[in-house]
């Protein structure tokens, strides 16, 4: 039950239409609480919480904090001089940045905070599926909607456990209480604050300590950060899973072996060894905290996935159009590697990719060349601008990465703007047998418009 946030009873959200600020709105506003919201401009997700009845402004003015607002919680991408922000100090108003809001929440609950730089999204969806198909009834919060939140990205209940997708950049999750941590991997990202991968597995060391006594530590066995940052933390239970032999809960093949005797067998809809790892982690909480075993492997295998991971948006002709969230490396190959599994080796595979930030693209360029492997041609469209400094943007460009690519892989092309990419792209969509959109941007509208070809 939600308490250190119910007494505040008008919750405005200032910068609204991010996927967690979103779905921490929808908490609120099954639980009671009035919300309304602001952004500077519309988007799918505010439709959506217009028809759960958030009252709505685009773009950001002092008045719409009105004298009814109790408190105001911000975005991170917010900054201080944001009129509604400066509007809220004025006047007293309680503000909390979003992760500070998100942890009074964690504090309700028994928590379960999934972590780790590739396979929080779908991780923590399974771990929600398994949890509703338990009759457990949690409060969710996810960065992507799914079938098993309604198509939402976040779920109010009526249950005790809250299944929280927790994010370090900025080391955001510091901000929150868990009872439970699952490490899905550790590899450097978010090269935009963090100094080196030293600085970033110290993140993970600060957070996992939080863990209260009792609590389950489920980690990736396999993942050599993983281990480091768990190394030497001998007051937590850790629960290691993967396919090495020191992991309790061990995959060998489709199946999942608990000290030495196979107790379950995945039939998963969605594709991938990396989804394998994902469900693995889920089953081996479920297990531990033990729940019904019989209904978390229907929900493991029935889980069909979240937006924008490995979304299969649509057949043109014979050429299957998929979208993904894909923007490190270690995501693109995992999810090329996945596509190349399902479709076979036979297939002509497309991947349109929308780096995203100049300062990721530039510092994890060697990574990348070889991360398209399993494409037989590239698209690469212009890179997207988030938080980088004018330096970032000066050291390297489209073309120069596109150079790059082409020093490993033999077809790559530059796309530009994302109208252009599309334009280029449409002429010779049918050549493909599957085309993959890929990026943490606005790629999608790629997929799309190429939905659209007749």
């Amino acid at each position: 039950m939600i308490k250190s946030l119910n007494k505040y009873r008008n919750v405005h959200f200032i910068g609204i239409g991010g996927s967690g600020m979103s779905g921490l709105a929808l908490i609120l506003k099954s639980s009671g609480v009035n919300v309304t919201g602001s952004d500077e401009k519309p988007s799918p997700i505010l439709s959506e919480l217009q028809l759960a009845g958030v009252k709505l402004t685009i773009g950001h003015s002092a008045s719409s904090l009105d004298g009814s607002v109790d408190l105001a919680i911000y975005s991170g991408a917010v900054p201080e001089s944001n009129a509604e922000r400066a509007a809220a100090a004025a006047k007293n108003i309680p503000s909390l940045s979003y992760p500070q809001a998100v942890g009074l929440l964690t504090r309700d609950f028994t928590t379960v905070a999934v972590c780790g730089t590739h396979g929080k999204t779908t991780t923590t969806s399974m771990t929600a599926a398994a949890f509703i198909a338990s009759g457990l009834d949690p409060d969710v919060l996810v960065g992507a909607p799914s079938k098993e939140l309604s198509n939402h990205n976040a779920r109010h209940g009526k249950g005790k456990y809250f299944v929280l997708e927790s994010c370090e950049h900025m080391r955001s999750f510091m901000n929150y209480s868990p009872s439970h941590i699952i490490v899905t991997n550790i590899e450097l990202d978010h090269l935009d604050y963090y100094k080196n991968i030293e600085d970033y597995k110290r993140a993970f060391v600060e957070f996992i300590s939080k863990l209260p006594a009792g609590g389950l530590l489920v980690a990736n066995g396999d993942d050599p950060n993983v281990t480091d940052v768990i190394e030497g933390l001998t007051d937590k239970k850790i629960i290691l899973y993967g396919r090495g032999e020191n992991n309790l809960y061990r995959i060998i093949g489709n199946d999942i072996h608990y000290k030495g005797k196979k107790i379950f067998s995945f039939n998963l809809k969605v594709p991938g060894l990396h989804n394998v790892y994902n469900a693995t982690a889920v089953f081996a909480l479920c297990h531990e905290l033990g729940l019904d075993l019989t209904k978390v492997t229907a929900a493991l295998n029935n889980y069909s996935g979240a937006s924008r991971r490995f979304e299969v948006k649509g057949v043109v002709g014979k050429t299957t159009i998929i979208d993904d969230y894909a923007h490190h490396p270690s995501e693109i190959a995992a999810t090329l590697r996945a596509a190349r599994q399902k479709y076979g080796n036979g297939k002509k595979i497309l991947c349109i990719f929308q780096p995203h930030q100049y300062s990721r693209t530039r510092h994890l360029i060697k990574g990348f060349t070889e991360a398209f492997t399993d494409a037989d041609q590239i698209f690469v469209s212009d890179i997207l601008r988030v938080r980088d400094s004018d330096e970032d943007v000066a050291m390297i460009d489209p073309e120069s990465f596109v150079r790059k690519l082409s020093e490993k892989h033999a077809h790559v092309r530059y796309g530009g703007a994302l109208q252009k990419t599309i334009n280029t792209v449409r002429p010779t969509m049918r050549d493909f047998d599957v085309i993959i959109t890929m990026g943490a941007g606005d790629v999608w509208k790629v997929a799309d418009a190429l939905l659209e070809t007749r």
